[in-house]
């Protein structure tokens, strides 16, 4: 089956190796193109999971404070003086979780003070 390179008419060969090297200059162009893409999605992914990472941070806090309050729900059916108990704690909670912030708040800037 195979027949020596010289039977085939040399015009088509020359033209089908014309065709291959436009395709490798293709594909080189292609394969640049995804790198600079890959390397925008990594950027993205970075600032991404920076965003992602405050947001759970609020999300975390929010949460917190969805638990408290259904908490203090389930004892509203009980009585009125528990529900003003849990009035009393709801703000008690509200006040130690706003002192934590703050606290918090206080020991980032005097690292970032630190570090400079």
């Amino acid at each position: 089956m195979l027949r020596p390179i010289g039977s085939r008419c040399p015009q088509s060969r020359s033209s089908s190796s014309k065709h291959q090297q436009q395709q490798q200059e293709h594909h080189q162009q292609q394969q640049q193109h995804q790198q600079q893409l890959l390397h925008q999605q990594q950027q993205q992914q970075q600032q991404q999971e920076q965003q992602q990472q405050q947001h759970q941070q609020e999300q975390q806090q929010h949460q917190q404070q969805q638990q408290q309050e259904q908490q203090q729900q389930t004892w509203r059916g009980l009585s009125p003086v528990s529900l003003r108990g849990s009035e009393e704690q709801k703000q008690q909670q509200r006040m130690q979780q706003q002192q934590r912030m703050q606290q918090q708040h206080k020991e980032l800037q005097h690292k970032q003070r630190q570090k400079e």
